[in-house]
């Protein structure tokens, strides 16, 4: 007999309902929103001093709501797909989806960075991908724990 692993193939084939999905996506797509304000909020306030900080919290809303669609779409057009195909390929180890959440976003922020004339020379720019990437492997993070829980969303 097998021991108990979490994420095991057989175990997470039976929790897996549309209703986990739905919540898994807005959730994530709630979670790379809130962290991307965050990191546009911390490089607003850059170099950090109170009153810059206190000038930029009010923008955060308007940072999250901005971010809403485009998060919306990437999971919906890249990571959805490329979590439906390692979900049907039985890789489903607490680290394969923060693992392909932060290359999936390293691809499409760095391919759209690197194809930009103006930024691409810019390290600001590429620290900035590097905070996105680090959201995509939370986010990734997010999508699997909420989808695979027991009894969520059901």
């Amino acid at each position: 007999m097998t021991p108990a692993v979490p994420f095991h193939p057989r175990e997470t084939a039976r929790c897996l309902g549309a209703g986990n999905v739905l919540a898994a996506l807005v959730l994530a797509t709630a979670t790379g929103s809130g962290l991307t304000a965050l990191l546009f909020v911390g490089g607003a306030a850059l170099p950090p001093s109170i009153d810059r900080i206190v000038m930029a919290i009010p923008d955060l809303p308007l940072f999250f709501f901005s971010a809403c669609p485009v998060w919306l779409a990437g999971l919906m057009a890249i990571g959805g797909p490329c979590w439906w195909m390692l979900h049907r390929l039985g890789a489903r180890s607490p680290w394969t989806a923060p693992l392909a959440g932060a290359l999936l976003t390293l691809l499409t922020a760095g391919g759209y960075l690197a194809l930009s004339p103006t930024e691409r020379s810019s390290i600001e720019a590429w620290m900035f991908v590097a905070g996105l990437t680090a959201i995509g492997a939370v986010t990734g993070r997010v999508l699997v724990k909420i989808a695979y829980a027991k009894g969520a969303a059901r």
